[in-house]
């Protein structure tokens, strides 16, 4: 058995700069470089399992790093000119309520107090899917803006096309829309440990490179979920030849998370993981 621990802190204990080793932007991925490449047997198989791990919780459902914080609309004013205006959202864990709040206080504040309701986004329980009520026909919401919300809530962003054939922009005289796909505001129950040499798992019904779903323990900002495999699941590994090692978090949507917003890099250790290959029996 090979093992290897991975983690997303780029210093060793003695403050220096790990070589070898690369950790992606979101902090979510660290990948190993080995100097001399593992060489497996080409007549035997192998597998690959997570025994062990320790992941910081930092879960912002919305923020700069996941280029989903901004939500664009266009109305028309008093003098029949049209207006754009952009709203940011802090980096954090939004529900729908929170959502729906920020929105309200920025077109409220944009009209002199009124229209508060100008945008509104409702859920739908049975179906997870997303309305978008509007107050007045001449609003819109931009679909093709960047680093919109509108995929997060279940909108194909940058596609924009919708019921009645509207292209570029959401909002009608049927004063509403509903999204395509399933809003992805649920509480995240997993973290999905992924490796560039896994493969046989499923994520969604499709074959993936998902090597465990690890239950999160506790859901206060910066509070450590630990997992020990007591039943190990094991993954086909895919190649023969492996001159580096990639481990990537991903939230149960199959999302990148955003572990830099939170301390991510800069905090010891946000996440660790201990990964072993094996051979099959």
């Amino acid at each position: 058995m090979r093992s290897y621990i991975l983690s997303n802190n780029k210093y060793d204990k003695y403050g220096n700069v790990i070589p070898n080793k690369y950790i992606s932007p979101l902090g979510n991925s660290v990948t190993l470089y080995f100097q001399e490449p593992l060489r497996l047997d080409t007549n035997k198989e192998y597998e690959v399992s997570l025994r062990r791990a320790s992941i910081v919780y930092c879960m912002p459902n919305i923020s700069s790093a996941l280029k989903n914080n901004k939500l664009t609309y266009s109305f028309k004013d008093v003098n029949n000119a049209l207006v754009s205006k952009t709203i940011t959202f802090d980096d954090g864990l939004y529900p729908l309520d929170s959502i729906n709040l920020k929105v309200s206080l920025f077109t409220s504040q944009m009209n002199n107090g009124q229209d508060d309701s100008l945008i509104t986004f409702s859920g739908d329980e049975s179906t997870s899917k997303i309305y978008v009520y509007f107050s007045k026909t001449n609003v819109s919401i931009d679909a093709s803006a960047s680093n919109s919300i509108l995929q997060t809530l279940g909108f194909t962003a940058n596609q924009g096309t919708y019921g009645d054939g509207i292209i570029g922009n959401f909002g009608s005289t049927e004063m509403y829309e509903v999204s395509k796909n399933k809003a992805q505001l649920n509480p995240i129950l997993n973290y999905l440990v992924t490796t560039n040499i896994s493969t046989g798992n499923y994520l969604d019904g499709n074959v993936s490179n998902v090597l465990e779903a690890v239950p999160i323990g506790q859901t206060k900002s910066g509070s450590m979920t630990e997992y020990d495999a007591n039943q190990i699941s094991y993954a086909s590994v895919n190649v023969k030849h492996i001159d580096r090692l990639t481990v990537t978090l991903l939230d149960s949507y199959g999302n990148d998370i955003d572990m830099a917003s939170n301390g991510g890099t800069t905090a010891p250790e946000a996440f660790s993981v201990l990964i072993a290959i094996t051979e099959k029996k």
